[in-house]
């Protein structure tokens, strides 16, 4: 559960691990059984560590099994460096691209824990959205998508 106001919070689920890394997802309804907000659709993604619920800010609720996700895939390295590969959250599976090929994935970034709840808070007004934040929108959009990576 992720504070975003006083009376506000919305929830989310630990999707995948990847060493200190959590791929975490925040779910649209902020109202309801868990159940029925874990079906409400994804509303954002970020890839954080586990600081904020480790301290008791976002409080752990329940152990559900993980929604469906599309897997994201992530561009690494540097296209001057001639080194570009195209791989999977956890780093088990990656694959050299071309500079037009990786230019139609994201580029892996971690975020603060307090960066998705900054943008938690701004989804709900509670705070001015601003650029910095689309990629929490961006990464929810790719793993909600139901089209598949071919490999």
């Amino acid at each position: 559960m992720v504070p975003v106001f006083e009376d506000l919070q919305m929830y989310g689920q630990v999707i995948d691990q990847a060493g200190p890394q959590f791929l975490v997802i925040l779910f649209r309804s902020t109202t309801g059984p868990l159940d029925v907000i874990m079906r409400s659709g994804i509303e954002l993604a970020g890839i954080v560590d586990d600081g904020k619920w480790r301290n008791g800010d976002w409080p752990i609720l329940a152990n559900y099994p993980s929604v469906r996700t599309r897997p994201p895939w992530f561009v690494v390295g540097h296209q001057q460096l001639g080194n570009l590969r195209l791989t999977n959250f956890d780093g088990t599976i990656t694959r050299t691209v071309t500079a037009s090929e990786s230019s139609k994935y994201r580029n892996r970034t971690t975020a603060d824990p307090r960066a998705l709840q900054i943008a938690a808070e701004a989804v709900h007004r509670r705070r001015e959205w601003n650029q910095a934040l689309d990629t929490f929108r961006e990464l929810a959009t790719e793993l909600a998508s139901e089209s598949d990576v071919s490999q």
